[in-house]
């Protein structure tokens, strides 16, 4: 079968520490079975301003060219570069148009959704756009609408910005059947374009995964956000601590020094452990030495993909969710997974702790199964095939 080659614009992608990165990256690694051979244009990691890490895992990297910007310091650099960054992109696939298909574009950032235009209409073509999350009906976490004159200028003009890209696109993807809902009723005229590619697991990453367990006690661990998500959960999560002196409480992330105060604050610190950004690696092996995982999302429309990991390291989860997040739909009738409404009564938060404590798990192949990034890859290549087979 003959080789085709997709760029792919990704604004952030590994070494970058948080999950933004992440679905592009798997895409780069299997994307080559399916005979599509991936072309990365990103930047250079010293703007991620060290919210990086230093991967020993990222053998999936070396899949595919990547290309990135050169480094400048100055004043606003980063704020500059996320603004000329579909000028950048666009430069790289002109010079490479002979050897480019097609070209997929992920946020965020969004605005270099807007390159669809330009891509058909000056280079012949075609685009596919990526929405992880949402942009212009993104009304803050627990579907809380933004307030203010300047909020609502900012939101029509994205709906403006949004509705022209996918006008212009072949296809558009979303990360959640919500998250495709929505932008449907906002861009009804285009929903036809429209589809949806689950985040996942790649069974890679766990075949020589090491539980590391960092306390003797009952550990509940969460990755990733938290307080951003469920800014009150902390003084929730001490109470149980208190009642609990063989639970234990374990974060990796950006918040860590937050947490720390948070456990000095509520008087918990020897109950709790708070770890900056790791290696990938390294979280699933701690998640694997762990009892319990919290997991946190302050959209109805979100999903992420830590939730992937723990359902795949087969530990019973406790999730603090919006009304009506997806995760109820996915997740919800599964015994080992706890969707818990937030905000919430301590009451209710302790009850469903304990339940996951002594959940017994049997087994997970089938729910993990349907999740599969290389499945996830094979579809979004089909839609690939789709596109450049489109006149």
């Amino acid at each position: 079968m003959k080789v085709k080659r997709v760029a792919i614009l990704a604004y952030y992608y590994p070494p970058y520490a948080d999950v933004s990165g992440v679905r592009a990256s798997k895409y780069v690694k299997f994307l080559p079975q399916y005979s599509w051979e991936p072309i990365v244009i990103t930047v250079d990691p010293r703007y991620y301003k060290g919210k990086v890490v230093k991967s020993d895992t990222g053998k999936a990297l070396d899949f595919g060219k990547i290309i990135k910007n050169k480094y400048y310091n100055f004043p606003f650099n980063v704020l500059i570069c996320k603004l000329l960054f579909p000028f950048y992109s666009f430069i790289q696939v002109l010079n490479r148009k002979s050897d480019i298909d097609i070209v997929y574009i992920t946020g965020s950032p969004y605005h270099p959704f807007i390159l669809s235009f330009f891509f058909k209409f000056f280079l012949n073509i075609k685009t596919v756009l990526d929405f992880r999350d949402s942009w212009s009906i993104n009304h803050g976490f627990d579907g809380k609408a933004r307030r203010g004159v300047l909020s609502f200028i900012r939101e029509k003009l994205y709906i403006l910005i949004e509705r022209f890209s996918i006008k212009y696109a072949c296809y558009v993807v979303f990360a959640t059947k919500e998250l495709m809902s929505e932008y449907a009723n906002v861009h009804y005229k285009y929903k036809n374009k429209f589809s949806v590619i689950h985040n996942g697991v790649d069974y890679d990453d766990f075949k020589e995964v090491k539980p590391n367990r960092i306390n003797q006690k009952n550990i509940i661990i969460i990755s990733g956000k938290f307080l951003l998500y469920t800014p009150d959960a902390f003084s929730l999560m001490a109470e149980v601590l208190k009642n609990n002196n063989d639970l234990f409480f374990f974060y990796i992330g950006g918040e860590y020094k937050q947490i720390e105060k948070c456990s000095l604050k509520y008087d918990v610190s020897s109950q709790v452990k708070a770890l900056p950004y790791q290696d990938y690696k390294l979280v699933l092996d701690y998640i694997a030495g762990s009892d319990v995982c919290l997991f946190t999302n302050g959209m109805k429309n979100g999903l992420g993909t830590k939730i992937f990991d723990y359902v795949a390291l087969k530990k019973p989860v406790v999730c603090l969710v919006p009304k009506g997040s997806v995760v109820f739909e996915c997740f919800s009738e599964k015994d080992y997974v706890f969707v818990l409404e937030y905000p919430c009564d301590f009451d209710v938060f302790e009850s469903y702790v304990n339940k996951a404590m002594s959940a017994i798990i049997t087994d997970y192949s089938e729910n993990v199964k349907k999740y599969s990034r290389c499945e996830a890859s094979k579809k979004l290549s089909d839609i690939f095939n789709e596109c450049v087979g489109k006149i």
